[in-house]
């Protein structure tokens, strides 16, 4: 509809004129999410957004960390009037490396025509290393089983996925090679839409580019 939705420590959408859309969350801004404690309290909390994405149908889903807990990320659907879908349930997946040391954040998600979520970000080490994160998760937030990846070998954080045509999937991310050096290593590969590597591109799937500052 030509509006803008702009997300950070706070969620606004924009009118063609430019001026805050009042009907969307609380006068135009969402600045809290509830959240489910460790024992079962709902609270509310601050945010700030990591990455978003919005279907056919006008529905918004960010991706957000929590300033009281960023070793790990949360995803939240958000109606057309900027009101929490509950049917939309996305857990956080307990087994993601080095949970619960590490700050982790998602850079990317992308609605896909299936209506899948696919998620690209990682795990950032204290000494400047980086893991990676790309998954598929289904309509309702749990993660997609059926997608297997083997970019786990290959690839480092992931911080950006564009969608070919023809449903493969190009994404591009680095690995920096630590505080004590001057320099990152990045990637670009091609993946398969059912989460294998595209061993016809590239080395393998894979163009790796070393930099050195």
């Amino acid at each position: 509809d030509g509006k803008i939705i702009a997300a950070g420590t706070f969620i606004t959408r924009y009118n063609l004129d430019g001026s805050v859309d009042t009907t969307f969350g609380t006068n135009g801004f969402i600045n809290t999410f509830s959240t489910l404690g460790d024992y079962g309290e709902i609270t509310e909390t601050s945010f700030i957004a990591t990455a978003i994405t919005i279907d056919q149908f006008a529905n918004i889903f960010i991706a957000y960390n929590i300033f009281s807990d960023d070793n790990k990320f949360f995803i939240i659907k958000l109606n057309n009037n900027g009101n929490a879908d509950l049917s939309f349930n996305f857990v956080f997946d307990t087994t993601t490396p080095d949970y619960p040391y590490r700050r982790q954040r998602l850079n990317v998600i992308k609605r896909l025509p299936s209506g899948k979520i696919l998620c690209g970000g990682g795990v950032y080490h204290q000494m400047g290393s980086y893991t990676k994160y790309f998954k598929q998760i289904n309509s309702d937030g749990s993660v997609d089983t059926t997608f297997n990846t083997d970019i786990y070998f290959h690839a480092g954080m992931v911080t950006d996925i564009q969608i070919q045509t023809d449903g493969k999937y190009v994404i591009v991310g680095n690995n920096p090679l630590g505080e004590s050096y001057a320099g990152q290593s990045s990637y670009c590969g091609r993946i398969n839409p059912d989460g294998a590597t595209d061993v016809y591109f590239g080395n393998l799937g894979f163009i790796a580019i070393n930099q050195y500052l």
